[in-house]
Order: structure tokens, then C-alpha cells, then sequence
């Protein structure tokens, strides 16, 4: 094997450390500051986008607190738009409810005040009618003319001990 040949061994070992240099020199000089300016945007770009959701999330934050705040804000005058409307809602019942029990009041009022008209128009027609008849009972009884007053006055007193 020609590598192991001792004959070639400085030739070998000295393009061994020429190709060394020229390929350390190569790396050092061109690929590692690619690979450097590559590593860095990256870190860079790494770093500005953690800066950018950093940012985000405060706002995110900010507007978070800010939707809390006006929702509590509406919560409360809902709220007070409904106690408001149920206080109004029961003024007009009660309002409602008077003028209902004064209508009724006065219906009924008028009612007893028809009824009893009634009662007494009834019970002046029966009195009238007691009269004609007890009037023609007694004609029947005695067999001739009763006089009218006579039999008025019976039945008044009649009507006085039933009262």
C-alpha cells in the first residue's frame, strides 16, 4: 500500500498540511462568515420576532383589559336599564291596578244603586199588586165594594211588622 510506504511519507504529510492550510483558510475566510452572517440574521430574525410578540401580546393585554372594562360597563347599565324598566313596569301596574279598582269601584257603585232601584220598583209593584188583590179578596169575602184606602192601610201595617 502506497500510504504506508515510509519513502512517501514527508511528501505525504506535506501536502497533508498544505491541503490543511488551503482548506482552513477556504472555511475560515469564506464559508464560516456565510455561516456566521447566516447564524446571526437568524438570531436576529429570531430575536425581532420574539420582540414583535412581546409587543403583541401587551397589546393583546391592553386590549383584553380594555374589552373587560367596557363589558363590565354595559353589564351595568343593563342593569340599570332593567331595574329602570321593572321599576317603570311596576308604577304602571299600580297605576293600572288603581284606575281598574276605581272603575270597578264606581260600577259597582252604580250596580247597587240599579239594583236597589230595582228592588224597590219590584217590591212597590207587589205591594201594588198584595193591594189589588187583597182588595179583591176582600170584595169577594164581604161581597161588595172595599174601600181602597182601608185595605192600603192594612197592608202598610203589614209591611211595618215585616220590616
Amino acid at each position: 500500500m502506497p500510504q504506508l510506504d515510509t519513502a512517501t511519507f514527508l511528501p505525504q504529510l506535506y501536502w497533508l498540511a498544505v491541503c490543511f492550510v488551503v482548506l482552513y483558510w477556504i472555511i475560515t475566510r469564506m464559508a464560516l462568515p456565510r455561516i456566521a452572517g447566516v447564524l446571526q440574521r437568524r438570531h436576529d430574525r429570531i430575536a425581532n420576532d420574539l420582540e414583535t410578540v412581546e409587543n403583541l401580546r401587551d397589546e393583546a393585554k391592553a386590549v383584553l383589559a380594555d374589552y373587560e372594562s367596557k363589558m363590565e360597563k354595559a353589564q351595568s347599565q343593563a342593569q340599570a336599564i332593567l331595574a329602570k324598566a321593572a321599576e317603570e313596569s311596576v308604577r304602571r301596574a299600580a297605576k293600572c291596578e288603581a284606575e281598574i279598582s276605581s272603575r270597578l269601584s264606581k260600577e259597582l257603585a252604580e250596580t247597587e244603586k240599579r239594583v236597589l232601584a230595582a228592588k224597590n220598583k219590584a217590591l212597590g209593584e207587589i205591594d201594588q199588586a198584595a193591594g189589588k188583590l187583597a182588595k179583591a179578596v176582600a170584595e169577594k169575602l164581604v161581597g161588595g165594594r172595599v174601600d181602597g184606602k182601608l185595605v192600603q192601610q192594612a197592608l202598610e201595617l203589614d209591611s211595618a211588622g215585616r220590616k
